[in-house]
């Protein structure tokens, strides 16, 4: 029986990395797929979040969209209005924690305190 692969929210930001690369770079699908020498069907479902991509998969993606496969890794997502780019940046490390173990809220608190520590020296 085949394990079912864990989708992560990373995965959901490399998968949007790709797709906004992808247009930017004026490819389809099919010429992605042609590029990387990837199944256009494997990269539909890397795209929807259905499969993980092995790291040489991704950089083998990244190489024919011209970027670095870091970019991919990249979360630019926007939080609300007011927050400041060290906010944004607590956050995003906040919510990958939470995401990556089921932490208690003694674990956020004591991140907080060290996370005030360090705004504060």
């Amino acid at each position: 029986m085949k394990k079912k692969q864990k989708i992560t929210s990373i995965d959901s930001v490399v998968s949007k990395n790709i797709r906004k690369f992808r247009e930017e770079s004026g490819l389809t699908i099919e010429k992605l797929a042609n590029k990387s020498q990837i199944s256009s069907n494997y990269i539909s479902h890397v795209l929807s979040s259905k499969k993980r991509a092995s790291y040489e998969v991704l950089e083998r993606i990244a190489a024919a969209m011209q970027i670095s496969v870091w970019d991919l890794f990249k979360d630019e997502t926007p939080l609300k209005e007011g927050f400041t780019d060290l906010d944004q940046r607590i956050f995003r490390q906040i919510k990958r924690i939470k995401h990556k173990e089921k932490i208690n809220t003694e674990k956020i608190s004591d991140l907080l305190k060290i996370i005030i520590r360090l705004i504060n020296s």
